[in-house]
Formats: structure tokens, sequence, C-alpha cells
């Protein structure tokens, strides 16, 4: 998934006006894209926790409750 040109221009300006310096539209959009995959691998990481606390994924804990019920056998 690519950024907007937009989002790739306020991330440099984001980028300059905090740290003072200059920077290309090519090294914002790199450093962007690397933000936002590391806070993807998070999510995933986190997702996982939640699923092994719980054992139940985290959508379907708040959109498909009634898909996680448990079925037992009568034996």
């Amino acid at each position: 998934m690519s950024l907007s040109e937009n989002s790739i221009l306020e991330f440099k300006e984001l980028l300059e006006k905090t740290y003072n310096v200059k920077v290309t539209k090519e090294y914002a959009e790199e450093a962007a894209e690397n933000l936002l995959n590391f806070y993807r691998i998070l999510l995933k990481v986190d997702k996982n926790q939640q699923v092994a606390k719980n054992g139940i994924p985290i959508h379907k804990q708040t959109h498909h409750r009634s898909s996680t019920k448990r079925i037992t056998s009568k034996t």
C-alpha cells in the first residue's frame, strides 16, 4: 500500500519542523513507509498476543460474537 502524495508531503513537513532539517521527498516517503511497517508489525504482534491470551481473534470478539461460540460434543 503506497502513501498519497499529500501524506508524504505532510510527513516531510513534520520531519523538517520537528528536527529542523531539510529532507527530500524520497527520504520522507521511505521514512513514512518504514514507520508504517513498524506499526503494522506491532499491531500483528499485539493481535497474536491477544489470540494467545484469549484464544479468540480480536476481530471475532468485537464483530462476530455469534461465531465465537464453542461447540461441545455430547458424549
